[in-house]
């Protein structure tokens, strides 16, 4: 075999065995970022699916996988606590971290993402129609519902948003008011953090008879 055929055939090989990951980086190149904001930047680290990670670290991969639910542990800086971030790595895409100067936070970027929206599918499975009633919402927009139904809450960010999010499951424990509502009405079932990181929606459901979410 010729060498030029030996090397094609490695380039192949090695462009494909890349392509099974899902990279994650830095931007490192934020040349606008004062003096301070790149130190806080600096500062930032995360755990992507228990691989630790920060700026001037080595890039992590992750194999994609569309039915898992991924894990990103992210602090401010060493010796801060860690905040639990849920996502779902479906792509062999890059992704990089930026500093997001609004907030002090950060940006999760994928070119391939769509940019301004994201969605969330809701499938809660009621075990007594039209009594039980329950409630999702992601930040200030939530869905109710009192029967087994499919609902898509379309949450919008602006330029300078995160897209993280808070996503909450809780269920109605009295009727009250007919014109507001009070905290004491709900009994959380479930909250976390979300970062949606593709345009696919994400996808939960709930089932109350075996007290499990399942996150899709």
């Amino acid at each position: 075999m010729r060498p030029k055929t030996l090397l094609l055939i490695f380039q192949f090989v090695t462009c494909s065995l890349f392509a099974q990951y899902a990279v994650f980086t830095v931007d490192t190149n934020q040349f606008y970022l004062n003096k301070d904001d790149s130190a806080r930047f600096g500062n930032m680290s995360w755990i992507i699916n228990g691989k630790p990670f920060a700026a001037g670290m080595p890039d992590v991969k992750i194999i994609p996988d569309p039915a898992k639910v991924d894990t990103i542990l992210f602090r401010n800086s060493p010796g801060e606590e860690w905040h639990t971030i849920l996502c779902n790595i479906r792509y062999a895409h890059t992704y990089t971290f930026s500093y997001n100067v609004c907030c002090g936070g950060f940006y999760l970027n994928n070119r391939a993402a769509t940019d301004g929206i994201w969605s969330a599918e809701i499938h809660v499975q009621v075990l007594h129609p039209g009594q039980d009633i329950y409630r999702t919402s992601i930040e200030e927009l939530y869905v109710e519902t009192d029967r087994e139904q499919i609902d898509t809450l379309t949450y919008s960010y602006g330029a300078m948003d995160s897209k993280i999010s808070w996503i909450s499951l809780e269920k109605r424990t009295w009727k009250g008011s007919q014109h507001y509502h009070t905290p004491d009405q709900y009994v959380q079932i479930s909250k976390f953090l979300y970062l949606p990181i593709d345009p696919e929606p994400f996808s939960m459901t709930y089932d109350p008879e075996n007290g499990k979410l399942i996150l899709q």
